[in-house]
C-alpha cells in the first residue's frame, strides 16, 4: 500500500507540472515549470529516485545507509512538493492580474498522498 500512495502521488505531482498553475485571462498561461513550481519539480526528483533505488535489487543492496529512515524522507519529500504548490499560489497576486489554476491543486493533493504513503511506512 506504501508503495502504491508514493508513486500515485508522484505520477499526480508530475501531471500537475504540465497542467495549468497560473492564467492571466488572456491566453497566456504557466504551469508548474515556473517560479516556486521549480521546488516541487526538484523534490518530486528525489522521490522518485529514491523510490526507483529502493526497488532495484542491484542498487539496493549498494545503499548507503542513511540517518533517517526511508519513510521520514519520502513524507519530507511530499511535504515540499506541497510546499511548492502553495508557495507557487501564495506568490501569485492575483490582484494585478491573473489567477491560481488547477494544477497547484492537482499538486498539493499529489504530495499529500506522498506523504500518506511515506506515513504508512511508519509502521513497518
Amino acid at each position: 500500500m506504501r508503495r502504491e500512495l508514493i508513486g500515485g502521488g508522484s505520477a499526480l505531482v508530475a501531471l500537475s507540472l504540465l497542467l495549468p498553475w497560473w492564467d492571466d485571462g488572456y491566453r497566456v498561461t504557466a504551469n508548474g515549470f515556473h517560479d516556486w513550481g521549480w521546488l516541487s519539480v526538484v523534490s518530486l526528483l528525489l522521490v522518485v529516485t529514491l523510490l526507483t533505488a529502493r526497488r532495484v535489487a542491484a542498487v539496493r543492496a549498494r545503499l548507503p545507509e542513511m540517518s533517517v529512515r526511508h519513510s521520514v524522507v519520502f513524507m519530507a519529500g511530499g511535504a515540499v512538493e506541497m510546499l511548492g504548490a502553495v508557495a507557487f499560489w501564495l506568490s501569485s497576486d492575483a490582484r494585478i492580474t491573473g489567477s491560481v489554476r488547477y494544477g497547484v491543486v492537482v499538486c498539493i493533493a499529489g504530495g499529500a498522498l506522498t506523504v500518506a504513503g511515506g506515513y504508512a511506512g511508519l509502521a513497518d
